[in-house]
């Protein structure tokens, strides 16, 4: 083997081969943690381990109501219309005061 190629050899295993393993191992290492985070976060939130050693778990179903529909009495209403604007009498208003405005500050104009 000429000194060329085994020059040539190294070149391609440390600038080309070595690279390209490490952002291989750099990519599965972030799928690895995404992966674990996302099952941390599953179990914190309740929904189980997502791993493909068994059956997935059955839905619960439907929850049941927390109160009981026989608890409680119905109470009847009537509907109470209300005459509003200027068909409403204005002899059957109640006669209002002005009240005097609070002023908390007092403004000053900058110049």
């Amino acid at each position: 083997m000429s000194i060329i190629a085994f020059i040539l050899l190294v070149f391609i295993i440390v600038f080309i081969i070595v690279p390209l393993v490490k952002i291989g191992y750099g990519v599965w290492r972030a799928r690895r943690n995404w992966n674990e985070a996302m099952n941390r976060f599953r179990q914190a939130a309740g929904y189980g381990e997502t791993t493909n050693n068994g059956p997935a778990p059955a839905p619960t179903g439907r929850r049941k109501k927390k109160i009981d529909p026989d608890v409680g009495e119905y109470v009847a209403f009537e509907e109470i219309t209300v005459e509003t604007g200027a068909t409403a009498g204005s002899a059957s208003a109640r006669p209002s005061a002005a009240e005097d405005q609070i002023e908390d500050v007092s403004w000053e104009d900058i110049k």
